[in-house]
C-alpha cells in the first residue's frame, strides 16, 4: 500500500468514526445538528496531516459541496505542492436531511452516509 492509499484508507476510517448517521438523518429547516458531524471530520482531517481545499459547488448548485482533501508539502525548492488524497462531498437535502460521501481520485465512491430528500 502506497502513501496515498493509507492517508486515504485514514480518512475513510474518520469519516465513518466521526459522522453521525442520525445527525445527517434528523436534519431539518430548525435543527442543523448535522454540523457537528461535518466539524468533527474535518477536524480528524486535520489531524492526519491533511486540508480542506476550497469548497466546489458540485453540478453547479449551492446546496451540494465537495471539498478535496489534500496533502499540502513546500518542496525542497520552496514551492507549495498540494497532493489530492480524496474528495468529501456532502447535499443538504431541500427537504431535509444530508448525504455524506468520500469519493477516491478516480471518482469511484469510497464511503457514504445519510440521505438528503
Amino acid at each position: 500500500m502506497n502513501k496515498a492509499e493509507e492517508l486515504m484508507r485514514k480518512v475513510q476510517k474518520a469519516f465513518y468514526e466521526q459522522i453521525d448517521y442520525e445527525e445527517l438523518k434528523r436534519h431539518d429547516y430548525l435543527n442543523d445538528d448535522y454540523r457537528n458531524s461535518l466539524r468533527r471530520f474535518k477536524l480528524a482531517v486535520e489531524s492526519l496531516g491533511l486540508q480542506y481545499g476550497k469548497c466546489y459547488h458540485a453540478n453547479g448548485i449551492g446546496n451540494n459541496n465537495e471539498y478535496p482533501i489534500l496533502l499540502v508539502e513546500i518542496d525542497e525548492d520552496g514551492f507549495r505542492t498540494e497532493k489530492q488524497v480524496c474528495k468529501f462531498y456532502y447535499c443538504v437535502g431541500i427537504y431535509g436531511g444530508v448525504s455524506a460521501y468520500l469519493y477516491d481520485n478516480n471518482d469511484h465512491m469510497i464511503a457514504s452516509l445519510g440521505r438528503a430528500r
